[in-house]
């Protein structure tokens, strides 16, 4: 990744938020966390969830840095963590199993039985989970630039826009996509992922040995 603001890395974090967050799979399981609800209600809380999200991504987007110093963790050894994630998630997508670090089948079942369910667990963790919370901060992560910063939590703001509306038009999507196309979709994002995780390894390694000369 770079530093600098330019299209191919603009649409690189679009992409990458885009695809770990996984909108269109996460729009067939508020489908079925929503199914009771009518049409105002599913609307509100599709509007809660990635309202939510949206603030819990900004906060590590902005700040991600600082959180790091505080624990006294290197840009670099993060970068490699989050890729090494970011890959299993992707793998994990390939062979169509959901990865546990978007959301759990308890969390799902547990939002379920709740009447509320646009915090837990549409908001956290299947939006805003530890993997889109790694990515944002892997992206932003050793950006001098605020506008960089600025940029990125814009791509993370677009994709919970794109989930918005996916959300209130999941009945719609699921009937034109079928469950065959939702899985094709989401093997070719996973196959962007991995491809996008092993580039956030090989960056982080470079930082780590560029740390280590100086």
């Amino acid at each position: 990744m770079t530093d600098t603001l330019s299209l191919p890395f603009l649409v690189t974090a679009f992409v990458t938020i885009f695809v770990v967050v996984g909108a269109p799979s996460a729009a067939t399981v508020f489908l079925s966390l929503t199914a009771d609800l009518d049409r105002r209600r599913r609307r509100m809380t599709a509007l809660k969830s990635c309202a939510a999200a949206s603030l819990i991504l900004s906060v590590f987007t902005l700040f991600g840095d600082y959180i790091l110093s505080f624990f006294g963790i290197t840009v670099g050894a993060f970068q490699i963590a989050g890729g090494v994630l970011l890959f299993f998630i992707g793998f994990s997508m390939l062979s169509l199993h959901r990865p546990r670090a978007v959301s759990t089948p308890e969390e799902e079942a547990d939002g379920a039985a709740k009447e509320d369910v646009s915090i837990v667990p549409m908001a956290i963790p299947i939006l805003a989970g530890p993997a889109s919370i790694t990515t944002v901060m892997v992206l932003s992560a050793g950006a001098a630039d605020w506008r960089v910063r600025c940029a990125i939590l814009a791509c993370a703001v677009m994709t919970l826009a794109v989930a918005f509306v996916l959300f209130v038009g999941a009945e719609a999507m699921h009937r034109i996509l079928g469950r065959t196309g939702i899985r094709i979709l989401e093997r070719i994002m996973g196959l962007i992922l991995t491809v996008m995780a092993v580039q956030f390894v090989i960056d982080g390694i470079k930082k780590a040995f560029f740390t280590l000369q100086g």
